[in-house]
């Protein structure tokens, strides 16, 4: 009985990062169709989430994790409860458009649980967090590739604003800066989770620059480009801002590898000044 539920529980962990992988690519998922697919998508993922945790003997979230993303799913549960209100009373004066923005609104809930739920151990957030830092990464690179190359094409058709920036596969220049923020910040907390715990010494030079870790590195400075070519003066300075607070602190909280760290920390500055 337990391995079939395995064999589920892993499609579900790989439905999930495909999934991930998918939102922002038809123009960040913001048309009609393709929040149509996204709604059906997370709900059969839910679905078989579902079918899982009946035929299991395991608690639906495990509680360390549950304790901890509880005040955010309560948040994002009571929105959806507020725009349900002005659907059924007739609050809105489109009940199309807030019924369809309810419907989206769910799924993203349901997907924030499914994460919770799947994502309990430190192997599987590693694959999370590199799925993510690999998404974000592609939409860097054809970001770039469309604007240096003078193409200026979306996903499947030429693009008609933004002539000049990148936008990756979004349509506005500040999504896909949004959306690179949140990869970045995934990718860096990655880069420090991976870090070994040997002293930094200019003898290990060579492998900081050509070790396991260098792609890891790559995909970084390629998404601070990207975002600097995004041309987002808001997405620019959130991620600048937010990386010089919370990266200074952590250097000066982290006094084990203040050297190390304050060298990543100054290289992603330069890279985004």
């Amino acid at each position: 009985m337990s391995r079939p539920i395995n064999r589920l529980e892993r499609l579900l962990i790989a439905l999930v990062l495909f999934t991930l992988v998918w939102l922002p690519l038809p123009l960040g998922s913001n048309r009609d169709w393709a929040v149509g697919v996204l709604v059906a998508l997370i709900g059969g993922l839910g679905g078989l989430w579902a079918i899982s945790r009946v035929r299991g003997s395991e608690p639906i979230i495990p509680a360390k994790a549950m304790n901890a993303a509880l005040p955010m799913l309560a948040l994002l549960l009571l929105s959806q409860l507020w725009v349900a209100a002005q659907w059924l009373f007739g609050f809105t004066v489109d009940n199309g458009a807030t019924f369809q923005y309810l419907s989206l609104g769910v799924a993203y809930s349901l997907l924030f649980l499914l994460i919770i739920s799947l994502f309990n151990t430190r192997k599987r957030l590693t694959l999370l967090l590199a799925t993510l830092v690999i998404s974000g990464t592609l939409q860097a690179f054809w970001g770039a590739l469309m604007t240096l190359s003078g193409v200026e094409w979306l996903l499947a058709g030429p693009k008609t604003s933004y002539i000049g920036v990148a936008t990756g596969t979004f349509v506005n220049r500040n999504h896909l800066a949004g959306y690179l923020e949140l990869t970045l910040a995934c990718g860096i907390g990655l880069l420090m989770a991976l870090r070994d715990g040997r002293p930094f010494s200019w003898v290990n030079l060579l492998e900081l620059l050509l070790g396991p870790k260098a792609r890891l590195r790559l995909a970084l400075v390629v998404m601070v480009i990207a975002l600097v070519m995004t041309h987002s003066r808001m997405g620019n300075a959130a991620f600048f801002a937010s990386l010089l607070i919370v990266g200074g602190l952590f250097v000066l909280l982290d006094k084990a590898h203040r050297l190390r760290n304050s060298i990543i920390l100054v290289s992603l500055i330069l890279i985004d000044v």
